[in-house]
C-alpha cells in the first residue's frame, strides 16, 4: 500500500495506525517495518512557542530487527492545512493570494491575512507561488478542465480560478489540493551547487601577460 505524504488529521492518522504494518517505506520499499515516532513539530503561526505546534506524524522504518530490517530512516506525515517548511498554514495563504487578486498590494494583503508575520515575508512567499504556478495547473488539468478565462490577465487569477473549479465545495482549496494530490503545494525549491573558481594570484597573471 502506498502510504500518504499528507493527511486530514490526527484521526486520520489514528485510522492508518490499524493498517501501518502493511504500508511500504518510502525509502527502503520494505513492509511491515514502519512504527509511530512522535509528532512532526513547528513554529506556531500565532507566535507564543518555540516548535511545540503539531504539524503532522512522524514514521521510523525499524532497522533493529534482525530478520528483515528495515533503513532506520524517518518518514514524515504532514497535516493537510500545514504548508511544509513554512509557519503560515494554507488557509492564510488563500486569503493573501485572494487578498492580491482583490487588488490590494502584497505587503497588505499579508498584514490582513497574518497580523503576526512580517509583511515583508509577502514577497517572497509571492515568488514561491509563482514558481509553483506551472505545475499546479497541470495537476488540477488533471482532475477538471481549465475554467473560462477570468476578467482578470494575472496568471494567478487563472489558477485561483481553476483550484476553486477543482474543489469547489473547500474551504481552502490549497488544502483539498495536497490532500488529494498528496504533494506539496509549494514545489520544492531546487538547491544549485556551484563550483569554486580557480582565480590565478594577480602576480602571476601579470607575470603570464608578460610571457
Amino acid at each position: 500500500m502506498t502510504l500518504p505524504r499528507f493527511i486530514k488529521s490526527e484521526e486520520n492518522f489514528q485510522e492508518l495506525r490499524a493498517i501501518l504494518k502493511l504500508q511500504t517505506c518510502p525509502h527502503c520499499r520494505r513492509i511491515g517495518t514502519l512504527n509511530s515516532h512522535g509528532h512532526l513539530r513547528g513554529y506556531p503561526e500565532l507566535g507564543g512557542g518555540k516548535g511545540d505546534e503539531f504539524r503532522g506524524r512522524r514514521l521510523f522504518c525499524s532497522n533493529r530487527r534482525r530478520r528483515k530490517p528495515g533503513c532506520g530512516r524517518t518518514v514524515g506525515l504532514w497535516f493537510s492545512n500545514i504548508l511544509p517548511n513554512f509557519i503560515i498554514r494554507l488557509q492564510t495563504l488563500w486569503l493573501f493570494l485572494t487578498g492580491i487578486l482583490a487588488g490590494l498590494a502584497k505587503a497588505d494583503a499579508f498584514r490582513r491575512a497574518s497580523s503576526t508575520q512580517h509583511p515583508m515575508s509577502a514577497y517572497r512567499i509571492f515568488r514561491r507561488m509563482e514558481d509553483s504556478q506551472s505545475r499546479i495547473r497541470a495537476c488540477l488539468s488533471r482532475l477538471v478542465p481549465p475554467p473560462e478565462a477570468p476578467k482578470s490577465p494575472a496568471p494567478l487569477a487563472a489558477t485561483l480560478a481553476h483550484l476553486e473549479a477543482a474543489f469547489p465545495h473547500a474551504r481552502c482549496p490549497p488544502d483539498a489540493y495536497q490532500l488529494h494530490f498528496q504533494e506539496s503545494f509549494f514545489r520544492r525549491k531546487r538547491v544549485s551547487f556551484q563550483h569554486p573558481v580557480s582565480r590565478v594570484p594577480i602576480e602571476r597573471h601579470q607575470e603570464f601577460s608578460r610571457n
